[in-house]
């Protein structure tokens, strides 16, 4: 996890350098020392922190316009995603699964929300007229 999270510590502050924001007085985000972890030493080691896969290799990945030049965790890295990401556990798409993760509103929450819904649409109808459909003939 800690090695996860400076890998992204990078992305995100390099992205906030390159729209001129000055992360550090924003943003203080303190030195994990992930680096006293064995198992996040070897990854550390190899340069991972500093490298984000890509799938466009001809060089029109969004996130490569901004994920390069030198590591904002001043570890001595230069970032680079430049790379497709190497073979792994094939990907593989599963069957839709409705309502897995949202699982809908329960009654009392849909009332609440449909309380706080009425007045707003009033507000809409006075100013804008009826947002129902109406039937034509």
């Amino acid at each position: 996890m800690y090695f996860h999270t400076q890998a992204h510590e990078n992305g995100f502050t390099k992205a906030l350098e390159t729209l001129g924001v000055n992360w550090k007085t924003l943003l203080p985000i303190p030195k994990t020392n992930a680096e006293k972890f064995p198992e996040v030493k070897r990854l550390v080691d190899l340069g991972l922190q500093s490298k984000q896969y890509t799938f466009n290799l001809a060089g029109q990945s969004e996130v490569g316009k901004i994920y390069r030049g030198m590591s904002p965790s001043k570890d001595g890295t230069k970032l680079a995603a430049t790379e497709q990401a190497p073979a792994g556990v094939p990907s593989i798409i599963s069957e839709e699964r409705l309502e897995e993760f949202a699982p809908g509103l329960d009654p009392e929450l849909l009332a609440l929300i449909q309380a706080t819904a009425d007045p707003e649409l009033a507000d809409v109808d006075a100013m804008f007229g009826p947002v129902t459909a109406q039937a034509t003939n």
